[in-house]
């Protein structure tokens, strides 16, 4: 007669065929975090880009703004609101009267180039006049920002 096999002691069931253990993937979770981080940086900057290009733009078009209107209200004497348009060291560098009597005869004028000084809060406006007699040339205005605006502080006499 066979003697039946022992029982197996009481513990925990060991399946014969089980997965094997699950490998940490730091590495993995590192690399994609990492790329997460880089890709929101970059992000950030093309929209910091995008957003800091337009308000340059718009600051140089104020600047020329305000050069175009002191060079057009110049035209025949600075009138009143072209007297306003000039900074407070100008107005008292200038009498209103001598500008108002002070007549430029163009025939027109274009911007060559605009720069602006962000640290000082001025900006240098380059500015070719064509005369009504045919002849041209350069003048440099600087106009400041006082408040929100824009204001011519220097021009040639």
């Amino acid at each position: 007669m066979t003697l039946p096999p022992p029982p197996f002691p009481p513990g925990p069931a060991v399946p014969v065929l089980a997965p094997p253990p699950r490998k940490r993937r730091t590495w993995l979770i590192v690399l994609v975090s990492v790329a997460l981080v880089f890709a929101a940086g970059c992000a950030f900057g093309i929209i910091r880009l995008v957003l800091g290009v337009k308000h340059v733009s718009d600051v140089e078009s104020d600047v020329n703004e305000a050069t175009s209107a002191f060079i057009e209200d110049s035209r025949d004497g600075l009138s009143q609101q072209g007297w306003d348009g000039l900074c407070e060291d100008a107005r008292g560098n200038y009498a209103q009267e001598d500008l108002a009597g002070r007549k430029q005869e163009l025939s027109g004028y274009s911007i060559t180039g605009t720069d602006v000084d962000w640290a000082r809060g001025q900006a240098t406006v380059r500015v070719e006049l064509r005369r009504e007699d045919g002849t041209r040339g350069q003048e440099v205005y600087v106009v400041e920002e006082e408040g929100e605006r824009w204001k011519v502080c220097a021009f040639p006499a």
